[in-house]
């Protein structure tokens, strides 16, 4: 069966030729983007010069006057406006938490073009009827929970106020918070989206291109799909719809509802050609563990390749978790010599993350004894035995966490390492000259060098990609 992108890679070379350079294409996903590319030249077979290739997203920062900033600056500007409006503010640490979900509210918002102000009144309404009715009797708490099944009236009531206040408070920080933003022409992505719609007489810079084709896209905000009716009232839109399989149409699937709906409102102006559908089959393997579920992959990868008939070249493995994808490097056998890796990895659950966490945590736990600095048992024994710092000195690591268990040693000193200069450093105290910052960068250096050794003299059993994606991440 010819892939969808295929599909319209085809359609559009075979009625456009070399001018389809003149088109916008409107994907998904970058991803999709270089499946789209990758399937144009084959279809076309020789060298032209490549249309425009973009995502949703992007589509609306070519429209917008403002740039999205990033994460980390939006909360530093958040908080600064909470600071404002709430003088008893937490501190920055405690207010990341709930900053990340404030910020997500308010990029939901814009981008179904919802009323903030009628949001947050009647949300804090809601909650202040929730909150505020602790006289209640309990047989009248039961009546009323027939009808009401989230009310909840038990609890502090000093403390109901300070939640209800909190919310009373979202509205006008969400409008001090565009306002610092626009000031600055930076923004989110749903403020950005919204800026666009509001003012859309301004994408006239799409002229430029004769036509824009949405291609792929699934379930629409509100603000995509207001840009997307502009432009197909301009004559300059088309839409292809991956509709295709039976499952997706069927009307007892969930999924069949934006299935209807695009196709009503942003129906194609050329049709794909019809293919038979293959039937897809599925065999679901039980296995006890995560863990296990990449071990029993090794087996099914080897018999792919066994095979010989090429579909191990074809062969996407999607994991539900990403903190699989270390093990699943692992699993990978060594016939796979080139592997795409695609996902994200949170730098979090690094293994030089987790051992920079106990250093820092052994450091903010030293004991002064009798003038000298020295480290609780439980830390240094976690890492000496942590495998960055055992492919450090492994004869010297074993012997001190021997000596430390078999003596009882409580608290560790930092000269018991003194004769191996890379175990040193990571257990050297903090001093003026030697700060935090140069501390960690120190110890990332040592543990870079080490594997960049280990790969150079072949004497690790990790495969190179685990490898390259950990030393990406010390980078």
């Amino acid at each position: 069966m010819t892939p969808f992108l295929k599909q319209i890679a085809t359609l559009f070379y075979d009625r456009h030729g070399n001018d389809i350079t003149d088109i916008c294409f409107v994907v998904p996903n970058r991803r999709a983007g270089v499946f789209f590319q990758y399937y144009l030249s084959e279809v076309a077979g020789k060298p032209l010069f490549s249309p425009t290739i973009i995502t949703i997203n992007e589509l609306f920062e070519k429209l917008s006057p403002i740039h999205v900033a990033d994460r980390v600056t939006l909360l530093f500007i958040l908080y600064e406006k909470y600071c404002e409006l709430n003088p008893s503010a937490e501190s920055f640490d405690d207010f990341i938490f709930w900053g990340e979900m404030i910020l997500g509210d308010f990029d939901d918002i814009d981008k179904y073009l919802a009323d903030a102000q009628q949001v947050y009144t009647l949300i804090s309404d809601y909650k202040e009827v929730d909150e505020r009715y602790d006289y209640l009797s309990e047989d009248h708490i039961k009546a009323i929970r027939r009808f009401w099944k989230d009310f909840n009236p038990v609890g502090n009531y000093e403390h109901k106020i300070a939640f209800v206040s909190l919310w009373r408070l979202l509205y006008p920080l969400y409008e001090s918070f565009r306002s610092e933003l626009r000031s600055q022409s930076i923004g989110y992505d749903g403020m950005m989206m919204r800026e666009v719609v509001e003012n859309l007489p301004s994408v006239d810079v799409l002229k430029s291109y004769k036509q824009i084709v949405f291609v792929g896209l699934n379930a629409l905000s509100k603000a995509e799909e207001n840009l997307m009716k502009y432009l197909r009232k301009e004559g300059l839109a088309d839409f292809y719809w991956d509709y295709d399989s039976p499952m997706v149409n069927d009307p007892d699937n969930r999924a069949s509802h934006f299935v209807r709906s695009n196709k009503s409102n942003f129906p194609s102006l050329h049709h794909l050609s019809v293919e038979e559908t293959e039937v897809t089959q599925f065999e679901l393997i039980g296995i006890p563990s995560a863990v296990g579920q990449t071990k029993q992959l090794t087996k099914l990868l080897e018999n792919l390749h066994e095979g010989g008939d090429g579909s191990a070249l074809k062969t996407a493995v999607v994991l539900p978790d990403e903190s699989l994808l270390h093990p699943l490097l692992y699993a990978i056998p060594e016939c796979y010599n080139v592997v795409n890796v695609t996902m994200g990895y949170p730098l979090k659950d690094t293994p030089i993350a987790a051992l920079l966490d106990l250093l820092l945590t052994m450091h903010r736990s030293v004991r002064v004894v009798r003038g000298e600095s020295m480290y609780y048992h439980k830390y240094v024994l976690a890492i000496l035995n942590h495998r960055y710092v055992k492919s450090l000195s492994p004869d010297a690591v074993a012997e001190w966490s021997t000596f430390i268990v078999k003596n009882n040693k409580v608290f560790i000193s930092p000269t018991l390492f003194e004769s191996d200069s890379s175990l040193y450093s990571l257990f050297s105290p903090m001093t003026e000259g030697l700060t935090p910052t140069k501390y960690l960068k120190n110890v990332i250096r040592i543990i870079q060098q080490a594997l960049t050794k280990d790969v150079g003299e072949d004497e690790s059993n990790e495969p190179t990609s685990s490898i390259a994606i950990e030393k990406e991440c010390m980078y």
